[in-house]
């Protein structure tokens, strides 16, 4: 299996920052659509990347740690309301020139996504680094609670920087439609598609977003639809083959900790044959193995209780990941 970037951080949604949903009073005294305070998972898009769309749109992303896919975060998308006088309230810097009551799909979406509206090219830079191996694929897990038929949204671009031109170049690019009649009410259901390329070679960049509905009416407010656990496949010839986590919290796992006298280690299939390595806090080492399996179990029986540094080590020898264990009887 290819060794391949860690595309986006956090897929499972488990790292954000912000806070929920605020209201921002403009210059001339109205509340408008949203203030500063929207929760983003990190390296995510900004709320003013996705209210500067041009649609009547703006982000109502939400942590939620009650509906739940795996691990203890997904992300809402709910279909909310908002007053926007025909003037313009001005909200987190952002100038809105739409009338009355806007009624809007929550998004959530990762990197830039200006090149949505021009899925061949865009001036936009590259931000990434060339990928060893092309996604094949795509999976995440979505429930919907949908009092008024809608219809979720997705949409993935792949680009490659094109540096003679000043441009990235589209390699894969596909919108897909999932009606409520795809999904049971209230119920996790696994959602996969192939990568759709449509030009040969490596990308370096990944746009990603999603809509809870498509452009929210006043009959759909109230709208929910959670997202959770969204990770690209890599090798093979379809999506069954091995999957690679976006965020490498998910893809390498630790465990349990504290720990008594068996360090267990789950890692992704591609990264057989990276290391561990254990120091005590005077920076002596005191294990160096080798993660021969996806599933490797260690034992640390023979170590004193304390606190000990970790490190997953590439095949280069390069750090991937570290943190602190415990070791108690």
């Amino acid at each position: 299996m290819a060794q391949v970037q860690d595309t986006v951080a956090d897929g499972g949604f488990e790292r954000w920052h912000g806070g929920y949903f605020a209201p921002a009073t403009g210059s001339n005294g109205r509340v408008g659509c949203c203030g500063p305070a929207l929760a983003v998972p990190d390296t995510w898009g900004i709320p003013e990347q996705l209210m500067a769309m041009p649609t009547n749109q703006f982000t109502y992303k939400e942590i939620d740690t009650a509906h739940i896919h795996s691990g203890n975060c997904a992300v809402r998308l709910c279909t909310n309301v908002t007053e926007i006088d025909s003037a313009g309230d001005f909200a987190a810097g952002i100038t809105r020139l739409v009338p009355g009551s806007v009624s809007c799909a929550g998004i959530v979406a990762y990197g830039s996504i200006g090149i949505m509206g021009d899925p061949y090219q865009t001036i936009a830079y590259s931000t990434g680094l060339p990928y060893s191996d092309t996604p094949r694929g795509i999976t995440f897990y979505m429930q919907m609670e949908h009092d008024a038929t809608d219809t979720a949204h997705y949409a993935y671009v792949f680009t490659r920087w094109d540096s003679i031109n000043q441009r990235e170049d589209t390699i894969a690019y596909h919108e897909v439609d999932i009606p409520d009649a795809a999904l049971p009410y209230g119920q996790w259901v696994r959602l996969s598609d192939d990568i759709n390329y449509i030009l040969p070679g490596l990308p370096d960049t990944l746009h990603l977003i999603f809509y809870g509905g498509r452009n929210g009416d006043s009959v759909k407010v109230g709208n929910n639809t959670w997202l959770d656990d969204i990770s690209f496949y890599h090798s093979g010839d379809s999506i069954s083959a091995g999957v690679v986590h976006l965020d490498m919290d998910d893809a390498i796992t630790i465990y349990p900790n504290p720990t008594s006298s068996v360090l267990n280690v789950r890692i992704d299939d591609y990264m057989v044959g990276y290391t561990i390595a254990l120091y005590d806090l005077t920076g002596q080492r005191v294990m160096h193995e080798v993660l021969t399996s996806a599933h490797t179990s260690f034992s640390i029986s023979a170590l004193t209780d304390g606190v000990y540094l970790y490190r997953v080590l590439d095949r280069n020898g390069s750090p991937v990941k570290s943190g602190k264990i415990t070791k108690e009887n």
